[in-house]
């Protein structure tokens, strides 16, 4: 975490799939396990899309509108947050 409570920019996918290629190389390990850790990747790989696909239908909704203006820091927070776990600058 960097001193405004962030967490710094990651590629989580790219995180995740080196670990499951080390366990995959030299652990010893359940079948099972790998398994899962991949589809537990696959599970956050999902989650970034669809969380890009709602922060991009909220941006079009009109600014005007008195819902929308209350999300504002939200989808700006969230923004922030999507980027910094697909490893790009926030």
């Amino acid at each position: 975490m960097n001193t405004n409570n962030k967490t710094l920019a990651v590629d989580a996918l790219a995180v995740m799939d080196e670990l499951i290629d080390f366990e995959e190389r030299h652990a010893e390990y359940e079948p099972r396990q790998n398994h899962e850790a991949r589809e537990a990747r696959a599970a956050v790989a999902e989650l970034i899309e669809e969380h890009r696909l709602l922060l991009d239908a909220l941006k079009r909704l009109p600014a005007t509108d008195g819902r929308v203006i209350g999300l504002i820091p939200l989808i700006g927070r969230s923004e922030s947050a999507l980027a910094r776990v697909k490893g790009e600058s926030a």
